[in-house]
């Protein structure tokens, strides 16, 4: 039976700092149009870590992708202070690797960096990641899973923060993202073998004096030798500097041995962390992230936002204005604070914490005001379409196949037939800006970072349900060249079939919606061949009929007398009403713009309406940029989507009048 531990916290050895692994950039992964790269960042490769060998798992419930599809980012050389483009989809590939698609922005830092990823001369890519469980498998043994052999120790649960292009891909054989501490721990000889003596001979070959004894090398071999080392040094000075936030640049070109550098940056931990025990928040190895979540939320609870959470800390924050926050973003990114209120916030937006800060609260309340407006759409119209393009799309729509044929005894059997026809969709972007400006911060204008925001989640909401009802009151054109509802369908009730949801004239009534029942269920497929006893689920009207249709499905038998218009009372009998609690009803006022007695019959979801997003993403998302024609910040917040009707034989209109 084979020995497993499953760690959760890994004490002395901090392997649960920071670590980057690499990947490489193919150039047909490229749209040039919309700035994106598809790109893998991930896999379950083995990777030789100071500590042992590391495998990634890529099961469902073993990487966290939540964080990097809401708040990931793509940095340059895992800079944290230059964000380059945003995640536009993250998701584990059939192959069990880590995917995703970024956007590069289009300011000219980015857009230099994506011309450079662009036309082939950067081609490495990493991703920044935190594993908060391990399962250690000992030599000779299996995994849990049975997929590994031990020695190896396996990330059961973590989670991708970041992805960077970078310069100089890390190598993970060289002790990729290694912590300080772990880098004390671990004992490495740099230095060249003494008392070693060179010459060279005409046959291009090295004669080398070592001790006492003498040694033919191929020069080749040294000279690849001589590579593989600087490709080492490099490599690791690339991944600690991007590890500890440290410019690289300096070391590489000085001939910095990595020793030296590891005292350098060493030292500037240590300042750090002098720093760090004097503010009002502990901080540790994850400080500059902390001080983000508990100054977001105490922002947050000061503008009364409801959170799930509070991040600890938070309540020290919560009395803080805009302007105090930016100080104090300067002053824990070692800036200085002083000068006037607008040198300061201005430097504040630019060399701090403070625009992810605010975009971070923006954020919230983005999805705040996206979550609370009530939709009436979601209930009847499936939501699960996806799309990765803006193209016009074509849908093939199959018609049922013929029923079994009795097959006499020696009888051939016979293919069955099927027809089919096409239904065309397209989505389309739609999207707000705004911006936070330096005014904003200084006057404490908390409505331009919560109220703004909030109101366009509501707008992207409320714009996703006029899509949905525009697709039935906008009686759109369909594949067979026919609008949505047409007597050829077998789906309209007007004129003389039209029948008004009345209490008064209650068997009338009933009359009406028990032919729109039955004009439903005699549909037959494409091929005319069957019918398909569709059954009708929900029954949709605009708000003016509210009232009286849900007094008709409330009442379960026929009232006795009803007074008509003209005051009389006529005898109506004593059954039951077939219809009382048959359908979920749904109304909406966007139908009484279209017409006030018009109601509809639809049919389960995915028989009627479908929204579609782009790369399945169905919430607005937020970039965020420096600031061009404003003194601050700029947000953008946009969403991909459009709705379509995928069957007409799903839905059925009574005009009412």
């Amino acid at each position: 039976m084979a020995t497993k531990k499953v760690k959760a916290e890994q004490g002395s050895r901090k392997r649960d700092d920071l670590q980057f692994r690499q990947a490489v950039i193919e150039s047909g992964a490229i749209d040039e149009g919309s700035r994106t790269v598809e790109l893998s960042f991930s896999s379950e490769a083995p990777v030789s870590r100071w500590y042992g060998v590391e495998i990634l798992g890529h099961g469902e419930e073993e990487i966290q992708l939540s964080r990097l599809r809401e708040t990931g980012v793509v940095l340059w050389n895992h800079n944290s202070d230059v964000p380059i483009g945003s995640i536009e989809r993250a998701w584990v590939g059939e192959d069990r690797k880590g995917r995703a698609v970024v956007r590069f922005d289009d300011d000219p830092e980015s857009d230099r960096i994506f011309q450079k990823v662009r036309s082939g001369t950067i081609k490495g890519v990493s991703v920044g990641y935190r594993v908060h469980r391990w399962e250690v498998v000992e030599p000779g043994q299996k995994s849990s899973c049975g997929r590994f052999d031990g020695p190896c120790e396996i990330a059961r649960l973590w989670e991708p923060l970041e992805i960077s292009p970078v310069s100089i891909p890390a190598d993970d054989s060289v002790g990729i993202g290694r912590g300080y501490e772990e880098i004390e721990e671990q004992e490495r000889t740099e230095e060249m073998p003494k008392n070693v003596v060179e010459t060279a001979t005409p046959e291009t070959e090295e004669v080398r004096a070592v001790e006492n004894h003498v040694e033919v090398v191929d020069t080749a071999k040294l000279e690849e030798q001589a590579r593989a080392a600087e490709r080492e040094r490099v490599s690791e000075i690339m991944s600690m500097c991007a590890r500890f936030e440290v410019d690289p640049a300096e070391y590489v070109r000085s001939g910095a041995n990595v020793d030296q550098v590891r005292k350098a940056v060493l030292d500037a931990l240590a300042d750090q962390r002098k720093e760090l025990e004097t503010a009002s928040v502990e901080v540790g190895q994850e400080g500059r992230e902390k001080f983000r979540e508990a100054a977001r939320d105490g922002v947050c609870l000061r503008a009364g936002i409801t959170l799930d959470k509070v991040t600890p800390g938070a309540e020290d924050f919560r009395g803080y204005s805009l302007r105090e926050l930016a100080r104090e973003s300067l002053e824990r990114a070692g800036q200085s604070s002083k000068g006037n209120a607008m040198e300061m916030v201005g430097r504040a937006l630019t060399t701090s914490d403070l625009p992810v800060l605010l975009g971070s609260v923006a954020n919230l309340s983005l999805m705040s005001g996206w979550e609370q407006e009530p939709e009436s759409w979601r209930v009847w119209v499936d939501d699960s379409g996806s799309v990765s393009d803006f193209k016009i799309h074509t849908m093939a729509r199959p018609g049922e196949l013929g029923d079994l044929e009795r097959i006499p005894e020696g009888g051939e059997y016979k293919y069955g037939e099927r027809t089919e026809t096409f239904e065309q969709y397209q989505i389309a972007k739609y999207g707000k800006m705004f911006s936070i400006t330096r005014e904003a911060i200084i006057n404490d204008d908390l409505g331009a970072m919560t109220d703004i925001p909030r109101q366009h989640g509501e707008s992207a909401s409320r714009l996703l349900g006029d899509l949905a009802y525009g697709a039935i009151t906008g009686n759109p054109t369909m594949g067979d060249g026919k609008a949505l509802f047409h007597s050829a369908h077998g789906n309209l009730l007007a004129t003389t079939n039209a029948v008004p949801i009345s209490y008064s004239d209650f068997e009338t009534t009933i009359a009406g919606i028990g032919t729109a029942v039955q004009a439903m269920r005699r549909q037959t497929d494409i091929g005319g061949k069957r019918r398909l006893n569709i059954q009708p689920v929900f029954f949709l009207a605009p708000v003016a009929l509210e009232e009286v249709a849900r007094r008709f499905f409330a009442e379960g038998r026929v009232p006795m007398t009803v007074t008509l218009d003209s005051g009389t009372s006529v005898a109506a009998g004593n059954g039951a009403n077939p219809h009382a609690g048959r359908f979920q009803m749904v109304f909406d006022a966007r139908l009484d713009d279209s017409s006030e007695t018009a109601w509809y019959l639809a049919a389960r979801k995915g028989k009627t309406v479908r929204m579609y997003y782009l790369n399945g993403q169905r919430r607005p998302y937020m970039e965020q940029r420096q600031g061009w024609n404003v003194d601050g910040v700029e947000y953008k917040i946009r969403i991909e989507c459009g709705a379509k009707p995928v069957d007409w034989r799903g839905l059925l209109k009574n005009t009412g009048a």
